[in-house]
């Protein structure tokens, strides 16, 4: 019986590990917030991720793509004034 249910609690965890996750983390320096991740940026996501789950496997980590309002906030202004959040999923 204990068998079944560390089997069980494993699953559990392993698909919720699976499915998409998103990081919001502090926006570094880029040139426009479509930009792809930085090294720095999948490092930092890596570091978190890997902090809270030690065995976890990476499948994907990629830009979440901002809101187009957001995007177009952003042109309108100097973008070193407006920093818009990046977000990062995880597979």
């Amino acid at each position: 019986m204990a068998s079944t249910t560390i089997k069980f609690a494993l699953f559990s965890a392993l698909t919720l590990l699976s499915l998409q996750t998103i990081i919001s983390i502090t926006p570094l320096h880029f040139q426009h917030p479509l930009d792809p991740l930085t090294k720095e940026e999948y490092f930092i996501v890596q570091k978190i991720v890997l902090h809270k789950y030690p065995k976890v496997a990476f499948h994907y980590i990629g830009l979440d793509d901002p809101e187009k309002d957001d995007i177009l906030r952003w042109e309108s202004f100097k973008p070193s004034v407006i920093t818009i959040p990046r977000k990062v999923m995880r597979y």
